[in-house]
């Protein structure tokens, strides 16, 4: 029976120490990882090789990447300035066009674009996003035009046309709109198993009336005292 109980008391000092070294280590993991520099894994894309300026790009876009609440399309950048990504104060995307020295013969054209992150301009300068690309590509042929680019990281269709819509009602009407979308549609729909609806909206539904609940928690609470 001495034995036994000498044995139970090393198998309890192996335990002791074995969930000792796990704290250890997990304490050490958390310290490590709370002060090492993050860093984005798509620096190391093949597109970025031999570049200079990609480490600073993708440390601009963790910066940029803070929401707002906007009516009806739920969120949008707020507005950031940087070398590579810059937002203004309506939270849409910087569009750089190259001036060309041409006569202007033909009427500004007014174009909106709208899409999700691809459109925003995820993963590349200001200058390269593609409302930038194709309004240097009118300018080139000549074209004057006045670019927004309206993407917004996230979005479904439906957002960009209740975003569309916000924008007539201000008067603020374009001559032509581009949409460029497939992605975020397909991968909300298998999220929520329904067409049509914005990301993560199973969180909203979680979120909804919360305030409610705590307000009557705290009723509640103060009617026991």
């Amino acid at each position: 029976m001495k034995g036994f109980f000498i044995r139970l008391k090393e198998v309890w000092v192996i335990l002791g120490i074995t969930l000792l070294l796990f704290i250890v280590v997990e304490i050490s993991f958390r310290i490590y990882f709370q002060f090492k520099p993050a860093t984005d894994s798509r620096i190391e894309a093949d597109c970025y090789q031999n570049t200079v300026w990609v480490e600073k790009y993708y440390h601009e876009l963790a910066a940029c990447n803070v929401s707002e609440w906007k009516p009806y399309v739920y969120w949008q950048r707020k507005p950031f300035e940087g070398e590579f990504i810059n937002i203004n104060d309506q939270g849409y995307r910087q569009t750089v066009i190259k001036p060309f020295p041409f006569e202007q013969k033909q009427n500004t054209l007014k174009l909106f674009f709208f899409g999700g992150s691809t459109m925003w301009g995820s993963g590349v300068r200001d200058k390269f996003t593609i409302p930038s690309l194709v309004g240097n590509e009118l300018a080139k042929n000549k074209f004057s035009a006045d670019i927004t680019n309206l993407g917004e990281s996230g979005y479904v269709s439906m957002q960009e046309v209740v975003k569309l819509n916000l924008e007539l009602k201000k008067g603020n009407i374009p001559d032509i709109v581009v949409f460029y979308d497939g992605a975020n549609d397909i991968f909300s729909s298998l999220q929520s198993g329904v067409a049509g609806i914005p990301q993560n909206e199973n969180n909203r539904l979680k979120e909804f009336n919360t305030l409610q609940e705590k307000k009557k928690s705290f009723l509640v609470f103060m009617q026991s005292l």
